[in-house]
């Protein structure tokens, strides 16, 4: 029988005769990386109302322009067409309004726009358009700076690593974290031990920063002395358990730019090409899709609905289907795109953890997270909260 996420809920509370909050029974599927926010609209009309209305259509515009760029590889942007306004109010499952400023004939405000994963996913797929939904693990960062015979990592006067801090937030499905070079940063790992690409430090590092995903960005800037011409190379390497993946690149400036102006530019593109790479190895499988028995320890409601609500919003999972309820573990099946790793992967960024145990599979928050969630359920602040 195929149960939708709120008749699930349902069924829980009555198994376990417990009354939930409306608000743990009322959570809408859904997922952080179909939501764009900081969509700022300044529109002029005939008067308030008008401007507000164009300012709406606008901004869903622009929000979905964002989200396409989030999701869609660079090399099949251009395929895309893009619907018209009323449809895209159609993929619009709610929006928010801040810093909001209403004069006589204008609008001015701050929009967060949340789209329907499924209606998006079935545009692009109708569209034949690949495209990634999975969110990556975060992954840290080191700019290593060469200047002349200088290598420069935590030091001051690394222009490289500058240039990664100024970078605006990031918008894709990656997310990049360039330590500040704290004193623990600086005692885990040096310039010339990043050079090296030495494992054993940068394993204690990645752990560090809760991840197993580390880069070296390393930028070897340079000026041409005859048409002085700033020129930036840069060498990424990607150390991963498989090994090590091997990017980068090369970026000249004009003869009036700044080298700062180069490496800002160079640092942009270096973050973009790890979020290309992460897209096309996680490109969303229509033509693959496979079903899994799991099992899931639950300890109460509260623990089922928040691994239902993980599960809910992890785009992979198609659907899913409830066979066996008890007070110790619920049975369901999975519906998903692409095969087994891809699922672990997804639903290891949704905090949800899939092992083998024998000829099951079971799925679980990981122990720290389950420690963290049953601390957090059982403090008077998590209380408050569940009962707004």
């Amino acid at each position: 029988m195929v149960l939708t996420q709120r008749l699930v809920a349902l069924i829980a509370v009555a198994w376990w005769g417990l009354v939930a909050p409306p608000q743990a029974l009322a959570k809408t599927v859904g997922s952080a990386v179909f939501s764009v926010a900081g969509v700022a609209v300044d529109v002029t009309a005939s008067d308030a109302a008008e401007a507000k209305a164009q300012a709406v259509a606008l901004g869903q515009r622009r929000a979905l322009d964002r989200l396409f760029r989030r999701l869609v590889p660079v090399s099949d942007y251009q395929r895309l067409a893009v619907p018209d306004d009323g449809a895209i109010t159609e993929l619009v499952g709610g929006f928010e309004v801040a810093d909001e400023r209403v004069a006589p004939n204008r609008y001015i405000a701050s929009l967060t726009f949340h789209f329907k994963p499924n209606d998006i996913s079935r545009l692009l797929r109708d569209q034949g358009i690949p495209h990634a939904v999975t969110p990556s693990q975060p992954v840290v960062v080191l700019p290593l700076y060469r200047a002349g015979e200088e290598l420069l990592l935590w030091e001051d006067g690394n222009l490289w690593r500058a240039a990664w801090a100024n970078l605006p937030l990031p918008d894709g499905l990656i997310r990049v974290i360039v330590p500040l070079g704290e004193l623990a940063d600086v005692v885990l790992i040096d310039a010339r031990q990043a050079d090296e690409g030495r494992r054993d430090r940068l394993a204690i590092l990645a752990e560090r920063y809760g991840t197993g995903d580390v880069a070296i960005a390393e930028a070897t800037a340079s000026l041409d002395p005859l048409l002085d011409i700033p020129t930036v190379q840069v060498a990424l390497r990607r150390f991963q358990e498989e090994g090590v993946r091997i990017g980068g690149g090369t970026y000249s400036g004009l003869a009036s730019d700044a080298l700062t102006s180069v490496l800002a530019v160079a640092a942009k593109a270096t973050r973009t090409q790890l979020e290309e790479e992460w897209k096309e190895a996680n490109l969303l499988r229509y033509d693959r899709e496979g079903t899994l028995a799991v099992d899931i320890p639950v300890k109460s409601l509260a623990d089922w609905l928040d691994i239902h609500r993980r599960l809910v919003d992890v785009a992979l999972v198609r659907k899913t289907e409830l066979e066996a309820l008890s007070p110790r573990f619920a049975r369901v099946l999975l519906h998903y795109l692409g095969d087994v790793s891809h699922l672990a992967g997804a639903l290891a960024n949704g905090g949800l953890e899939l092992i083998r145990d024998g000829d099951l599979w079971v799925l679980r928050r990981p122990a720290a997270a389950a420690r963290a969630a049953a601390a957090s359920a059982g403090s008077p602040a998590a209380k408050g909260s569940a009962s707004e």
